[in-house]
Order: C-alpha cells, then structure tokens, then sequence
C-alpha cells in the first residue's frame, strides 16, 4: 500500500471560479485566474512572472475604485486576495476550485502571470456556443482528481462557504488528504482513512467494535515484541493501554454515508510497527493475505498475525465491514504529488514591472 508523506511547508487554497461560470476555463487552459487587476487595464506582459510591488499596485487599486464609487472595504479585501495570490502562494501549493457539481483538486506549478488574451470554451453538440474568461492575473495548475461535491466529507464541504475568490484553507489540510488518501503519513504520525457508505441508522455496536479494534491494533503493533502477554491478550492491551496509553484518535462523522478519519503515533522508524497497523487497517477491506515478510522475525511475526486476526474476528470485523459498507478512498493523486512541471520561482531582475496603466 502506498504511504504518502505530508510535506510541512505545503499550503493549501481555495480558488473560485466565479460560482462554477469558469470552471471549465480553469481545467481545460490549466490555470487559475483571478478578476481583481482588470479594472487597472495593466499592460500584458506575457510569459513574464508579474512580481509588483505591494504597496504601489495597492494604492492603484484604491485610487481606481474610488473613482469608480466602489467601497473601501471591498478594495481591502481585493488587495488582500491579490496579495495571496501573488505573494502567499507558492509552486508546489495545492489547490482547489469549485463547480456547480464538483471539486477539482490541483497542484500549482507556475509563478504569477498578467495575461489579457481571453481564454475560451466552447459548449454544445458543435461547439455553438462560446464563453470567454478575460481574467488577466493567472497562474498555471496540473488538475488532478475531481470529486463530485456531494461525496465530500461534510468538514471539507463546509470549509469551502467563504464568499471570497482566493482563500487559504491550511487549517483543513488534514480533512484534504483524509479525502483524497486511505493511509498517509505527517512527522510522527500515520493517518487512516475509512468510509462509511451505508445509509442506514449507524448502529453503537458497530462503532465500538471499530473503534476497539484500531486501539487493539495499535497495542499488538507497538508490544509485538515482547513475549509476555500473548497467551492471554485482554491482560496483555489492559496493561499496556493502562500503563503506556493508546495514541489512537478519531475524528467521525456519524452520518449514513460518513466517515472515521483515525490517527495514531508511530515513531515513523519503527518499520514492524507501521506494518503491523497498515495490515491491521488493509484487514477491513476484505485483504487476509497480507502478512509481514522481511520486516520482523518469523516467530514474531507468526504470533503478531494471530494476535491481528484473533482481535479481528473478536471484533467481528467481517460483520462490522458489511453492515457499515466500509470502503477506502481510492483516487489518482499522481499528478498532485509530482513536481516534475513545477516552474523556478526565482524573481526576475525587474520586478517591478507591469505597474503602468494602458493611456
């Protein structure tokens, strides 16, 4: 099973489309743009990075708007969202854009651009009909996954209600990639994902035999090696979870379809214990096979697997799997991952260009 890694230093945002109206345009060009600089008619620049300075393309935009009656409120929260845009922002960043019916998830790999060529799509059985986009400030995005809206986890879905174009959403990092990724990794940390996709009334007992047998899990993985205990396992997890705690936690929503997003402390070097929760983990999906080769001793490895699957079949987690519809998420993150088109980032000798109003 793939284990992905979560960088630190990525962030995380949210770019509308103008209520899903250029949707398209963002996909099918690879960009995300942004309307805030066309009342400025700032000269094209091309492939140029547009790299201005702060305080004079703010003072611009607030002149303009005066002019135009607009409220200084709305031009502090422009240059506020042209500033991230611009300046927060950064290649390798990833990024999320709403439709009317999905999500596109995408990964930034170019700086920012002023580009004033509209961008065109065009709909209908011949292509009759034709919409352009004239947004000028613009970046390049890979697209990867699109996930319909009514499938996302009820965090994320909420995350997306504030009424700006550009906002961060660093805070619900975690609900991205429990969305995105059935097991994934962050410092010490390893993440599990596991949906639930019956629509019926969640049942306590399920709950609790879930929940009992990740914490169960956790234990057999981190005391595998110690040969007290094993004969007899309900002593072997109450010493052990009285005297040495279970990291496990769980964030759920108890929703029909919904989901458990759990966490457990691994210390990330310890190769036999990662093994033994992500096998644990595979278990609820159905995979018995699954075993520990070359990564423990045999005889360990014989008593951890019977310990795995005595906790599993305790817990009835056949039977806990089929009346919850337990799933994992299953999602081509490839392009999102690889930074193989990301554009340098290094400023270019004038900066301070693309400043000027066309006369």
């Amino acid at each position: 099973m793939k284990l992905y890694e979560v960088p630190d230093e990525r962030r995380y945002w949210v770019v509308r489309a103008d209520s899903g109206k250029y949707y398209d345009h963002f996909v099918q060009h690879g960009v995300i743009a942004l309307a805030h600089l066309d009342i400025l008619e700032l000269d094209d620049i091309g492939d140029k990075r547009f790299a201005p300075t702060r305080l004079p393309l703010a003072q611009k935009l607030f002149e303009k708007h005066q002019s135009e009656d607009i409220k200084k409120g709305t031009t502090t929260s422009h240059v506020n969202q042209i500033k991230s845009f611009i300046m927060d922002m950064g290649v390798g960043d990833w990024i999320l854009t709403i439709g009317k019916k999905a999500i596109r998830f995408g990964r930034i790999i170019g700086t920012p651009r002023l580009n004033r060529t509209p961008l065109i799509v065009r709909y209908g059985k011949d292509n009759e009909r034709e919409v352009s986009m004239k947004h000028n400030l613009r970046r390049a995005v890979a697209w990867g996954p699109e996930l319909k809206r009514d499938t996302l986890p009820y965090s994320l879905q909420s995350s997306m209600k504030a009424y700006q174009a550009v906002f961060n959403v660093d805070q619900h990092w975690e609900a991205i990639y429990h969305t995105l990724y059935s097991v994934f990794k962050k410092n010490e940390e390893l993440y599990f994902s596991i949906k639930v996709n019956s629509k019926d009334r969640i049942n306590n007992y399920y709950v609790t035999s879930l929940l009992n047998y990740l914490n169960e899990i956790e234990v057999i993985a981190k005391y595998a090696d110690e040969e007290s205990g094993i004969s007899n396992f309900d002593s072997f997890f109450r010493e052990h979870a009285m005297s040495h705690g279970v990291s496990t936690t769980t964030k759920a929503s108890f929703h029909s379809p919904g989901e458990f997003w759990t966490a457990v402390e691994t210390g990330l070097k310890n190769h036999p214990v990662k093994t033994v929760l992500l096998s644990g983990y595979i278990l609820l999906f159905g995979n018995s096979l699954l075993g520990f080769d070359g990564i423990i001793d045999v005889e360990t490895r014989r008593n951890v697997w019977e310990m795995v699957l005595e906790r599993y079949e305790r817990n009835q987690i056949e039977e806990v799997a089929e009346k919850l519809k337990l799933s994992k998420p299953n999602v081509n993150t490839a392009i999102l991952e690889s930074d193989a088109l990301d554009e340098a980032e290094e400023l270019p000798p004038s900066s301070e260009t693309a400043l000027h109003t066309k006369p």
